[in-house]
This record gives structure tokens, sequence and C-alpha cells, in this order.
């Protein structure tokens, strides 16, 4: 009973981590896309000017960088999933936690540069709606509509490359050390 509660306490905690850390890019990325889409550094700049200067600069890069982490974090996490040996598991999402942080910056702008193209075969990248930043005029809803496809189209891109980098770890470690069930047998 106690040599359970060992052996299940790293994956916990590093469940628990990557919960936390998927939390905190949701909160991040609810945060800046909807300040984003209605336009809220005009009302922050009246209360705190240098503050609403700098956020209007800068949340664009907060909504795609939270999208990008919360994609990568959701790959991690579902990759966990498909792997059964508990070595494996835990060492390739702790590897691959590692290069996420690694390759979130770059990343983040290729995830939003794929994101930006669109489903029709006529365009590759939808003019007057995303270009460079997301350009967007019409009603609040319509706004936030289109912030929010940008934003989980973004967090899908980088989910793929979580997923990718969980399976590169993973299968690295997997023929590594002994498996779950050789050190139960050797015990």
């Amino acid at each position: 009973m106690a040599s359970e509660a060992k052996t299940d306490s790293t994956p916990k905690s590093k469940s628990a981590l990557l919960g936390r850390l998927t939390l905190l890019a949701v909160l991040v990325g609810l945060i800046s896309t909807l300040s984003y889409a209605l336009s809220m550094p005009m009302i922050i700049r009246r209360v705190h000017p240098d503050f609403g200067a700098w956020w209007d600069l800068n949340q664009f890069y907060f909504m795609e960088g939270a999208a990008t982490a919360l994609g990568l974090l959701t790959g991690i996490r579902l990759g966990r999933s498909f792997v059964s040996d508990t070595p494996a598991r835990t060492r390739g999402a702790n590897v691959a936690l590692l290069f996420g942080i690694i390759v979130l910056i770059p990343l983040m702008h290729l995830c939003a540069e794929a994101a930006r193209i669109s489903w029709g075969a006529s365009s590759s990248v939808t003019q007057g709606v995303i270009v460079g930043h997301i350009h967007v005029a019409g009603k609040p809803l319509d706004k936030v509509l289109m912030t929010g496809v940008y934003f989980f189209k973004t967090a899908g891109f980088g989910a793929l490359a979580g997923l990718a980098l969980f399976a590169i770890a993973a299968v690295a470690f997997m023929g590594t050390g002994k498996s779950s069930e050789e050190q139960t047998a050797a015990a």
C-alpha cells in the first residue's frame, strides 16, 4: 500500500503540473483573446495609459503564445494516454515538456502562420480578416468568434506539435530501462 502511493506520486504530480500549466494557458488565452476581440486596450488606456499602450502592442502575442502552449500541453497530455509503460510515459512527458518550452516561441509563429491559412481554395491567406495581426471589423460577437476560431486553430496546430514531441520523447525512452512488468517480476 505504501509502495503504491510512492510509485503513483510521480505521475500524479506531473499530471498536476501539466494540468496547472494547461489551466494557465487557458486563462491567459481567454483574457488576451477577449481583450483583443473587444478592443480592451482603449478602455485600459483611459485608466493607465502606459499599461494600455504596452498591452495593445503585446496582447496578440499573448494570445498566440497561450494558444500554442495550450496546444502543446494538450498534445502532451493526450500522448500520455497512448503509452502504457509508466516509466516511458513519465520520462516522455518530462522531455516533451522541456522540448515544448524550448521551441515555444518559434512554434508560436509557425502555428499562427498555419492558422491564418483559409479553408477555401481561392486564397491561401484570408485577406482583410487576418494579415499579420487580426484586423477585425464588425459586431462584437463577430469579432469574438473570429478571434476564437483563430485561437483554436492555432491551438490545434500546437496540439499536433505536442503529440509529435511526446511521440519522439516516448519512443526514445521506450526501449531504455526496465518496463514496469520487468520491475515487478524482478521484485
